[in-house]
């Protein structure tokens, strides 16, 4: 797929999975089970293969789920008991740390990738955010 973004003239952007809602109690804080690792490194070597930029929606959805703990991150769930799948309210903000990270890494973008300010706060400082 990446090449034939190419061959149109346009740059592929892959994106690793974001993190599932699964915490594990180890410990005295609940943490995020890393459980889509192996698909982090095949999006980050698939990149790397075809030449491609990438961003790592993984990494940072894991260290902004950590920081908001389990009770805030379910509110995000589509379902009570889907750790998988978002909400309108979770895609609003996972949908707004993917920009975030594409305004970081590709600055060139910026008049075309907007991120909503009080998202951005609260993600820079690890706090629950409800839009």
């Amino acid at each position: 797929m990446a090449a034939e973004v190419f061959s149109a003239g346009a740059t592929p952007i892959l994106v690793t999975p974001l993190s599932r809602r699964n915490y594990a109690a180890s410990g005295a804080k609940p943490e995020i089970v890393e459980d889509l690792q192996d698909w982090r490194d095949a999006t980050i070597h698939a990149a790397m293969n075809v030449q491609s930029d990438y961003i790592d929606l993984n990494k940072e959805s894991i260290e902004y789920l950590n920081s908001i703990g389990p009770d805030n991150a379910y509110t995000y769930n589509l379902k009570t008991d889907d750790y998988t799948h978002l909400n309108i309210e979770g895609s609003e903000v996972f949908g707004g740390m993917v920009a975030m990270l594409i305004l970081e890494d590709f600055p060139s973008l910026k008049r075309s990738v907007r991120v909503d300010s009080q998202l951005r706060k609260a993600i820079d400082n690890g706090q629950y955010y409800w839009p």
